[in-house]
């Protein structure tokens, strides 16, 4: 009586502690092949929240799905740096077209984050092109519009004269050198204001001559609108300005300028400029 008591108590708890809280038909959760564990609720849930963990990594990364790194500098602009060797004049022209400038760098502040972020990019150039240039007079330094550089971070002995246009030089910890302009082994760097693309037709000066100053020995091309003469200007790497001739006898002369010359009240010509000063 006693073993069949045993027997009867043996036979419950298994029942209990082998099926657990397993109600309704079909087969146990504990009938799956060798090798294949059950499907635990949780380990969903686990799954869930380690891809949202990873899409928030990817979401902050400071590499944008292009594959070029950017930079916010607050109240600076953004930095774009593109890892793509190239002459000064063609990272000039990459940033134009990209409606940007090729960077201006104008504060100690500014030098030491760009610095700092270069740091922590994957890649490693032998520098970025920048803002500056002494191609007018031989050691002294502007940036491409003329305008005289308010800051400069120079690595030592430098400029030697080697070049004419500006490099941020790993060599020296991106300190600056001045290198010859149409070495393509340094990369782009550009800067942008947050604004959107540059509008040839909302930049027009009606009524405006800017006189002087104009690329290719004074000769003009004919263009059918301003417009279009706006965005031969954006295209040339050199153009600071450009004025649109519209009379009848001369409608169409499109005049690119190097340099940025003063108004002229006139009703023979429209104009612009296209050079958005970044730094006030």
């Amino acid at each position: 009586m006693h073993l069949l008591r045993l027997c009867v108590l043996v036979l419950a708890s298994y029942v209990v502690c082998g099926m657990g809280s397993y109600y309704g038909g079909g087969s146990s959760p504990f009938d799956y092949d060798e090798g294949d564990p059950p499907s635990w609720d949780y380990d969903d849930e686990d799954s869930s929240s380690s891809s949202d963990a990873s899409s928030e990594d990817e979401s902050s990364n400071s590499r944008n799905a292009s594959g070029v790194d950017l930079l916010d500098i607050p109240f600076e602009g953004t930095f774009k740096f593109i890892n793509e060797p190239k002459t000064w004049r063609e990272a000039s022209q990459y940033c134009r077209n990209d409606d940007g400038r090729i960077a201006r760098i104008t504060s100690q502040h500014m030098q030491d984050t760009v610095v700092d972020f270069i740091a922590t990019m994957n890649s490693e150039p032998l520098g970025y092109w920048i803002d500056g240039r002494d191609k007018g007079t031989e050691g002294v330094w502007t940036y491409r519009d003329g305008t005289p550089m308010s800051y400069t971070a120079w690595a030592p002995y430098s400029p030697d004269g080697t070049g004419d246009c500006l490099v941020m030089s790993m060599e020296h910890s991106y300190k600056w050198t001045d290198e010859t302009c149409s070495d393509k082994v340094f990369y782009v760097l550009c800067r942008y204001e947050g604004r959107g693309p540059t509008s040839c037709t909302n930049t027009i000066e009606n009524n405006v001559d800017r006189k002087g100053s104009d690329i290719n020995n004074g000769r003009y091309n004919v263009v059918g609108s301003q417009a279009e003469c706006c965005q031969q200007c954006r295209s040339d790497p050199e153009c600071l300005a450009w004025t649109f001739d519209k009379r009848p006898e001369s409608y169409g002369q499109c005049w690119l300028k190097n340099e940025i010359p003063p108004q002229t009240r006139s009703f023979c010509c429209d104009s612009g400029t296209f050079v958005e000063r970044i730094d006030k």
